[in-house]
């Protein structure tokens, strides 16, 4: 057994080298072995340990490109009864798929049809038929005032409980018993929402602090709190009345039914 721990003692440690990452050699003092030690992980070893082998990552699958389809010529036809020296693409300008002599004047010359009024005359012909004051082309709505509401897309969803809390609240006004002039207020109140309810879908339509304050006065309905509803309703007719005053006004009237009748 001393002729075979003197053997051991007498073994050199592993090169450095040729150690995995992390792993160095040392000896241990008491029988002069040399150990292993992971300086990362701290684990200790009487064997060399050994470096992974490293596994080549998978080759990509080939790709198959799908055919393309051929482009066919266009094919350019003369109209019937026309002579041979009329010209062959008498295609609309505008794209539209209809050739008049409004919009192309070969066609008057060739047919004399030239008293037809033109309507695009000077102006480029427009892309589609847009209400006007619309930019996008998007359904719009009028407010109060006679001004253009447009509405781009859905409500985002920050904004959602507070349309749920409303419509919550007039629904429950609904169910209620009202005499003539409440059911006037009510649909102003239902009115007004409608019209918040679009500004809201429409970027930029209302300032950042008009919006805090509206779910302020929200979330005090909610709670019954028509003091505070109160005040922030007043505050927003004090300062941007003329903006929003389309749905400011059923604002008003909710507070008041609300507090009268919830």
């Amino acid at each position: 057994q001393q002729q075979q721990q003197q053997q051991q003692q007498q073994q050199p440690p592993a090169a450095a080298g040729g150690l995995p990452p992390g792993w160095i050699a040392m000896q241990d003092p008491t029988s002069g072995r040399t150990y292993y030690a992971n300086q990362q992980t701290g684990q200790t070893t009487w064997d060399p340990p050994v470096a992974p082998v490293a596994v080549p990552p998978p080759a990509p699958a080939p790709t198959q490109s799908l055919p393309t389809t051929p482009q066919h010529p266009s094919v350019q036809q003369a109209p019937s009864g026309g002579s041979a020296g009329t010209p062959q693409n008498l295609a609309n300008k505008y794209g539209d798929g209809f050739v008049s002599s409004a919009s192309n004047p070969q066609l008057a010359a060739q047919y004399g049809n030239v008293g037809t009024a033109n309507p695009y005359n000077g102006a480029a012909r427009p892309a589609g038929a847009n209400v006007a004051g619309s930019s996008s082309g998007q359904p719009v709505a009028l407010g109060q005032d006679g001004s253009l509401i447009e509405q781009r897309g859905e409500i985002p969803k920050e904004f959602e409980p507070m349309v749920e809390s409303l419509k919550s609240i007039t629904s429950s006004l609904t169910a209620c018993t009202l005499n003539g002039s409440e059911k006037k207020q009510l649909q102003e109140c239902t009115k007004g929402c409608d019209i918040l309810f679009q500004r809201l879908a429409t970027p930029n339509a209302i300032d950042p602090d008009t919006i805090a304050k509206t779910q302020t006065l929200v979330l005090a309905l909610v709670a019954k709190d028509y003091g505070t509803a109160g005040q922030m309703s007043q505050q927003m007719a004090n300062t941007v009345w003329k903006d929003h005053k389309d749905w400011l006004k059923g604002m008003k009237f909710l507070i008041q039914l609300a507090g009268k009748k919830l």
